[in-house]
């Protein structure tokens, strides 16, 4: 990845960012809002937990963004598991499940 330099000499590398939801209208709608404010970053997508760890141990990503409710493998797990093989990976969820978002393992394993 070719890095660029701001006006201040400062490199800018731009970051890699992993969207996982089972729904592709979800997964299009935050991919235009994540490079509307971004056009510089590099956005994967996997339609859940399972394919997501296979597209990381591809590439060097920064952040992932996750929905709790997926099938196979669902968010909470998938925040286990970026964790304990990922760690220096931001872990952000987003999911419309309030109860699931109030959990306890969220709040320990998302840093937002």
């Amino acid at each position: 990845m070719r890095a660029q330099k701001e006006n201040s000499g400062k490199l800018i590398v731009p970051a890699r960012l992993v969207l996982v939801d089972d729904e592709p209208a979800v997964i299009r709608a935050l991919r235009r809002v994540v490079l509307r404010a971004h056009p510089q970053w590099q956005v994967f997508h996997a339609r859940d937990g399972e394919v997501a760890l296979e597209l990381l141990d591809q590439i060097d990503c920064q952040v992932v963004v996750a929905d709790l409710q997926m099938p196979r493998m669902d968010g909470i797990a998938l925040l286990w598991e970026l964790a304990r093989h990922h760690p220096g990976t931001w872990r952000v969820v987003h999911s419309s499940c309030e109860e699931m978002l109030a959990s306890e393992a969220v709040a320990q394993l998302a840093h937002h």
